[in-house]
């Protein structure tokens, strides 16, 4: 069966935002407090396919950010809360609370190193919270934290590395999914405008491994999706002129994936394994312009890989669009559009085959004194080839 869904909204991503922000401290530490207001109104407040309800919502987002620029060090230290009222189902009101914190050094001429971390604790209402094509609703929390390096080889060559680990636990009427990832990814880029004007090489081999285990509310079904995938990629990276840039890379995927599910009933239980394996290929690529009253930029990409919501990993095809163009030193105009293709087959689960597009018109109006209103308007698409309600 075929389901597809629209959501509308004004505010931030519909309405209209008033935000302040100042810095405290002046030299290389900065705090900075901010404050932001907006009203939103969405006519599929939970983006339910058959149980419609449409909503004016109220939020207040209060921040505080510490700041550090030195000689070799730059360092950031933020946290957020985002209390969301709503006026006909106030039963869906939450607080959504986020910290988060980096630090990069220069630790010699030719290397850096650096660090980050993040902790959000987010109660969704039909949300792409991840930029993944996946609307999700529930109670969400995850840690993320990870380490990168860069050691310029020579003055043309350069390796970069990094490793992150994550955790994500999402709740809602339907089940619960905790998710696990490690990645690791490394990179060597080479100057090549010896031989092709203003172009870079770049080579890049990346690991990822995703643990997702999801259960229904009444405890009797488990199921566990443990996936490791290996991506090779080559590619480059051009200037083309002052206003036009663009970068490609292209490679092969491995992907190995290993599904377990138990039934319980009573005392006894039944358990199912299954093992899959496939190739896929990988493509990422971008086209940027930078103008002088306008900047445009779009994206293509093509791999496989994990997020909340997919149990474990999936095939995902993507493009997006994004556009601005400047009226007047203060006012911009601004759009976004984007499109997902998620694509998993599997053996203890309804399939997972959906395509998603965003339109997200806008404006910006930065006031002065630190003072800024926006405004806009979001439509979001879903088509379910699978038929699945289960958001």
């Amino acid at each position: 069966m075929r389901f597809t869904s629209a959501v509308l909204c004004f505010g931030f991503c519909a309405g209209v935002l008033f935000t302040a922000a100042a810095p405290v401290l002046a030299g290389p530490t900065k705090f900075v407090p901010s404050v932001a207001v907006r009203e939103e109104y969405r006519d599929n407040v939970l983006f339910s396919y058959t149980n419609e309800k449409d909503d004016f919502i109220t939020l207040l987002k209060g921040g505080l950010a510490l700041e550090h620029r030195g000689e070799t060090t730059t360092a950031n230290l933020s946290g957020r809360l985002n209390q969301s009222w709503y006026q006909d189902n106030d039963a869906l009101d939450g607080l959504n609370k986020y910290v988060s914190g980096d630090i990069q050094s220069r630790v010699s001429e030719r290397l850096t190193l650096g660090s980050s971390a993040s902790w959000k604790n987010e109660e969704l209402r039909g949300d792409d919270a991840e930029g993944s094509g996946f609307v999700l609703t529930g109670d969400k929390e995850s840690i993320n934290a990870g380490v990168n390096g860069s050691l310029m080889v020579s003055e043309i060559s350069q390796i970069s590395t990094s490793v992150s680990y994550g955790t994500t636990d999402l709740e809602d009427t339907d089940e619960l999914e905790e998710t696990e990832f490690i990645s690791a990814n490394l990179q060597f880029s080479k100057n090549l405008s010896e031989y092709f004007d203003r172009t870079t090489g770049l080579l890049s081999l990346s690991y990822q491994q995703y643990s997702s285990e999801n259960q229904n509310p009444a405890g009797t079904t488990f199921q566990d999706y443990d996936t490791d995938i290996w991506q090779l990629t080559v590619g480059f990276s051009r200037q083309i002129t002052e206003l036009y840039s663009y970068s490609i890379q292209a490679g092969l995927g491995y992907s190995d994936t290993e599904e377990t599910q138990t039934i319980r009933s009573g005392a006894a239980s039944a358990t199912t394994v299954y093992d899959d394996d496939s190739f896929n290929g990988v493509l990422s690529a971008s086209l940027d312009y930078a103008g002088e009253t306008t900047d445009a930029s779009l994206t293509v990409s093509h791999d496989v890989r994990g997020g909340t919501g997919t149990s474990g990993a999936t095939e995902r095809s993507s493009v997006g669009l994004g556009l601005t163009r400047r009226l007047t030193e203060h006012l911009s105009l601004t759009l976004d559009t984007s499109w997902y293709w998620n694509r998993n087959e599997r053996n203890t689960a309804t399939d997972t085959d959906e395509m998603t597009v965003n339109i997200s018109p806008g404006f910006q109006w930065n006031m002065g004194y630190d003072f800024m209103l926006r405004g806009g308007y979001r439509y979001t698409w879903i088509d379910d080839r699978e038929g699945s309600t289960s958001k």
